[in-house]
C-alpha cells in the first residue's frame, strides 16, 4: 500500500473531531501536550508531529492568541489520537493505513453511545483478525475505549470468536481461553 501522501487542502483538528460540538474548552500548546504524551508513555517530538501533518496523517493544530503569543492549539484529545497512532506503528501498519485509521478513531471518541462501541466491534474484530493473520498471534478480545475532553473514560471488550481455518488455541495472559 503506499505511504500517506500529503494532502491537497490543509485539515485542522476542528476538521477531524465531531462538527456539531462546541469548540474545544480545554486546549494544549505544543509543550503541553507534548508532556501529556510523555505521561502517557508515548514518545513523540514536534518533528514527530510535523512530518505526521506535512503527511496528512495527522491534522493541523489552529493558531490562536494564548497567554499574550499566537501558538499553536490542540485539543486535549489530540494526545489520545497520538496515544492510537503510536499503537498503531507499533503493530506495523504503514502509515496510509494509520491516516485512515486515526481519523476514524478520531471522530468515534465523541460517540458515547453504547450502542455505537456495539457498532465498532464487527471492525474491530476484523482488525483484530488481520492482526492474527500478520503476526500469527490469535486474540481473544476487542475492546473500545472512550475517553471525553472533560476525561470521563468507558471501555467495552468484545470477545474475538475464532475463524473455522484457527486450530490455534487463544490464549490470554498466558492462558488457553
Amino acid at each position: 500500500m503506499p505511504a500517506a501522501t500529503p494532502s491537497t487542502q490543509k485539515e485542522y483538528w476542528d476538521d477531524w473531531l465531531d462538527p456539531d460540538s462546541p469548540p474545544a474548552q480545554r486546549t494544549y500548546t505544543l509543550p503541553e501536550l507534548l508532556a501529556d504524551l510523555a505521561q502517557r508513555g508515548v514518545s513523540a517530538t514536534e518533528n514527530d508531529l510535523e512530518f505526521w501533518q506535512r503527511r496528512g496523517v495527522l491534522p493541523y493544530p489552529r493558531r490562536r492568541r494564548h497567554d499574550g503569543a499566537t501558538r499553536a492549539l490542540y485539543p486535549v484529545a489530540a494526545a489520545v489520537v497520538i496515544q492510537q497512532l503510536r499503537l498503531l506503528q507499533r503493530q506495523g501498519y504503514s502509515l496510509a493505513q494509520i491516516a485512515t485509521r486515526v481519523r476514524r478513531y478520531a471522530r468515534s471518541m465523541y460517540e458515547r453511545d453504547p450502542a455505537d462501541a456495539a457498532r465498532l466491534a464487527p471492525v474491530l474484530v476484523g482488525l483484530a483478525r488481520e492482526r492474527a493473520a500478520r503476526t500469527g498471534i490469535p486474540c481473544a478480545f476487542v475492546g473500545v475505549f472512550f475517553e471525553d475532553a472533560e476525561g470521563d473514560q468507558e471501555t467495552h471488550a468484545f470477545p474475538v470468536p475464532p475463524t473455522e481455518e484457527e486450530d490455534v488455541p487463544v490464549r490470554l495472559n498466558g492462558n488457553n481461553v
